[in-house]
């Protein structure tokens, strides 16, 4: 596939930007399929992106007590206090973005990698502190991407709120995934790059709010800043990757 044009695949933003999983996994009590339909606006860091795309996407998910599969992919809670919860997850790792307006992407190629690790989360009343370390485990890139993330949980009448702030580390794999140029890439006007492994901040706040016992409105947003490794990279041209969204959900 063409880098960064995924489009239905972007169902899994509906988790919430990475590595922030917002309430989809969590939305409602029982057990059972959810169904959902959003529309994501993207404001990509890439050469020739539009700002912002904006996509329709559907969602699809079933979960267990204890586990969660769905687009956005697998994860199964081994264990659970009321302070400490500890799962182990098996994602995608969809591209997002519209580079099409740019010739800079005519020859690059990226596929989809699924990614393997574990996301732990301490719960202290309305504060958190959680944290993921995943590893491709598709031989895509090859690398991997740990996170630390706190915040808060606030509850405004039905309205469930959430607000975090983190770090994102990603390693030279990774990196060369996402704003590399690889060798064989380059040509006239587009020399090779290869970024180093860096730490990422991003800020990012989800809102849930229940209609009747089965339905709900997720909105999200998440705002990343991008450092010299990535923003030295000829694929990119703004120092920021945000995104805002907003689904229907419906739980059977």
């Amino acid at each position: 596939m063409n880098y960064f044009t995924t489009t239905l695949c972007a169902a899994t933003i509906l988790c919430a930007a990475i590595p922030a999983q917002a309430q989809v996994n969590g939305f409602g009590d029982s057990e059972g399929f959810t169904i959902g339909l959003g529309v994501i606006a993207d404001w990509s860091p890439y050469e020739g992106s539009d700002s912002p795309s904006t996509t329709p996407i559907p969602y699809l998910a079933y979960d267990w007590e204890n586990a969660h599969l769905g687009v956005d992919g697998f994860s199964y809670s081994f264990f659970n206090t009321d302070i400490l919860e500890v799962s182990a997850v098996l994602e995608p790792r969809w591209s997002f973005g519209d580079p099409d307006n740019s010739p800079l992407f005519e020859d690059i190629k990226r596929d989809t990698a699924l990614e393997a690790g574990i996301e732990a989360e301490v719960s202290l009343g309305g504060f958190f502190v959680s944290g993921n370390l995943l590893h491709d485990v598709s031989d895509v890139h090859n690398g991997f991407e740990g996170s630390a993330e706190a915040g808060f949980e606030m509850e405004l009448g039905d309205l469930q709120l959430s607000t975090s702030v983190g770090y994102s580390y990603r390693d030279k794999g990774l990196s060369e995934h996402l704003y590399g140029v690889r060798d064989d890439e380059a040509r006239a006007g587009l020399t090779a790059y290869a970024p180093n492994a860096a730490w990422y901040p991003y800020v990012s706040a989800d809102a849930v709010y229940p209609i009747g016992d089965s339905m709900g409105i997720l909105a999200f947003a998440k705002y990343e800043h991008l450092n010299s490794d990535a923003t030295d990279s000829p694929l990119i041209s703004k120092d920021r990757d945000a995104t805002f969204g907003v689904a229907f959900l419906k739980r059977f």
